[in-house]
């Protein structure tokens, strides 16, 4: 006769009882793995702001510790203009079809 492993409620053959000890271990690590691979993080936070060109700000090593950080949403073109209190101007080049604001070259950079 086999050797006989008394498990509550049941004898389990003691050629089962690795199968018994190794599921739940191999659950905790499948559970473990799933649980790391669909993290979720938020990427609104944090970008770097510049308003204006910039040479070679799409470069990855760029230094742009000196821009603004932002949050986004966010929208440049309608933030007050220093010393105005307000985002329009009634001599902005675009006129009425850039509804009076100042316009131009804005950059957003997200180190992840």
């Amino acid at each position: 006769m086999k050797n006989k492993i008394k498990v509550p409620g049941k004898t389990v053959r003691a050629e089962y009882s690795w199968r018994i000890r190794i599921f739940p271990m191999i659950f905790m690590v499948i559970l473990i793995s799933v649980n790391c691979i669909s993290q979720t993080r938020l990427f609104d936070n944090e970008w770097r702001f510049h308003h204006g060109g910039m040479q070679s700000a799409e470069t990855p090593g760029f230094d742009d510790s000196a821009w603004r950080v932002v949050d986004l949403p966010h929208d440049w073109s309608i933030e007050d203009i220093p010393g105005t209190g307000s985002p329009f101007l009634h001599h902005a080049v675009s006129q009425v079809g850039g509804g009076y604001t100042v316009g131009g070259t804005g950059w957003y950079r997200k180190t992840f």
